[in-house]
């Protein structure tokens, strides 16, 4: 994930950083679809809408929001140039805030279930985790076990 990259580089250079796991809820009303879930109606199925952002500290300011994750994927999903006027302006909204149709759930790394699951610790909570059996059942499929998020604008 390019944000944990980003995340791992701050830290390599002495710089306190943090990647936030969480999920897409809605479609994106800045800039690009590409920075949201993709669809219309009542609810959303947003079950494989996983999105990791990152944060990184500066003394006097605080936590700053970042994701170049949603660059990349704007960028790549429009097929733009580096040097578009567009990709710029994302760029420069995504260094200082996050896209609006977004929850956090948490920051945890080596996170260990209680019960203890097979496999810990896990690298990152961002998914469902299910085991049946001693079994680990793929958290990237919500096919391989039943698991269903629904996104609906109150």
């Amino acid at each position: 994930d390019i944000n944990s990259v980003f995340v791992e580089l701050c830290r390599a250079s002495g710089i306190a950083a943090r990647a936030m796991f969480g999920i897409r809820t809605g479609v994106a009303k800045k800039f690009s679809p590409e920075m949201g879930v993709m669809g219309s109606g009542n609810a959303l199925e947003i079950s494989c809408a996983q999105h990791c952002r990152a944060e990184f500290y500066l003394k006097g300011y605080g936590w700053i929001p970042i994701d170049p994750a949603d660059v990349a994927k704007v960028r790549l999903g429009e097929n733009l140039s580096e040097d578009d006027s567009k990709l710029a302006r994302v760029r420069e909204y995504l260094f200082g805030n996050w896209e609006p149709c977004w929850v956090g759930f948490n920051y945890a790394r080596g996170v260990i279930l209680n019960p203890r699951p097979a496999h810990i610790p896990l690298d990152k909570f961002s998914h469902p985790y299910c085991e049946v059996g001693g079994e680990i059942k793929d958290p990237y499929s919500p096919s391989s076990f039943s698991y269903e998020y629904l996104s609906r604008e109150i």
